[in-house]
């Protein structure tokens, strides 16, 4: 896979996006589609929003897989996954939830929200808008507690080698058998706002709507995701950012990035082209380094990833 470089300057880790769902100590960070924005064109509709609503996380939720199953190895933290996702109508807000009901056939009780291309769903033929009725021979309740007994069950029955997953679609029951795989749990949230932000408290990463708009190539966007994964699995959450810190998560982001099959000489071929709002690559601050600082930085690591494959070194986050 080629990489095409990096465009945004992730956000310091210490300082979530804003989102229309305050995130605090106390509050989690929201996991739906939150906003609907005032200032809309006329012409935009409901659908619309829905319609970009799952592109961007069928799109997020590609890129994330490729550097969590590439990396499993090297997180502290796993999870076993089968390659879809699901929704209720309470995901959504109550002015969508008629477009939602309509347009995605969601309901109160869990369906398939999207099937990634390519992982153990797919190939057991599992569809978006698919019912889900049971899991591991368990039935699935539907209403308000129907995310966090799935998000339950769900963990503990994918820990097996192969999963019967019971579905309904067009009126018919089917019986279909998942083959989980192991990836970094580290979940990857969209959430809705005006910045162009990554951000992460040590468990979990959030992008905003924004950068993936801006950002319309995934490799670029990629390098921003495998930074803030780096922010995680290194720890760096529990201490105060620092440009040493920024610095070493591009080092390991770029590890991360060589391991998913990314290339690596071409992000830095184009990076110094690559707009940085927000940002005045002359200064340095006491959280960030320069991006010339920035760009030196991931010289001297790519030359350390190049002679590690060179002498046939495995390639770690050390």
């Amino acid at each position: 896979m080629a990489c095409q470089g990096a465009k945004e300057e992730t956000a310091s880790i210490s300082d979530p996006p804003t989102v229309i769902t305050e995130i605090s100590d106390d509050t989690p960070p929201p996991s739906r589609l939150d906003i609907v924005e005032d200032n809309q064109d006329d012409d935009v509709t409901f659908q619309d929003v829905l319609e970009s609503y799952q592109h961007l996380n069928a799109r997020l939720e590609n890129i994330v897989y490729t550097l969590s199953q590439a990396n499993a190895t090297l997180c502290p933290v796993t999870r076993r996954d089968a390659g879809f996702s699901v929704h209720t109508l309470q995901d959504y807000p109550q002015e969508l939830q008629a477009v939602a009901r309509a347009y995605l056939n969601v309901s109160e009780a869990l369906s398939v929200r999207t099937v990634r291309e390519g992982g153990s769903a797919d190939h057991a033929g599992l569809h978006p808008g698919d019912r889900l009725l049971k899991l591991g021979g368990i039935g699935l309740p539907s209403g308000a507690t129907a995310p966090r007994m799935y998000s339950a069950l769900s963990r503990q029955m994918l820990e097996r080698e192969g999963v019967e997953v019971s579905v309904l679609r067009d009126g018919e029951t089917r019986s279909l058998t998942l083959t989980p795989e192991t990836i970094c749990d580290y979940p990857v949230t969209l959430v809705f706002d005006e910045s162009l932000n990554g951000h992460t408290d040590g468990h979990e990463i959030w992008i905003t709507s924004t950068l993936m708009q801006e950002e319309e190539n995934d490799a670029r966007l990629a390098l921003v995701i495998a930074h803030e994964m780096a922010h995680a699995i290194a720890g760096h959450i529990s201490t105060a950012p620092t440009p040493a810190i920024e610095l070493e998560a591009d080092r390991m982001a770029l590890t991360l990035l060589h391991r998913a099959g990314y290339d690596i000489g071409y992000i830095l071929d184009i990076w110094p082209d690559a707009p940085h709002p927000n940002f005045d690559p002359a200064l340095t601050s006491n959280s960030h380094p320069s991006l010339s600082e920035r760009l030196e930085n991931f010289h001297t690591a790519h030359a350390g990833i190049k002679a590690n494959l060179a002498a046939g070194a495995p390639l770690t986050l050390e």
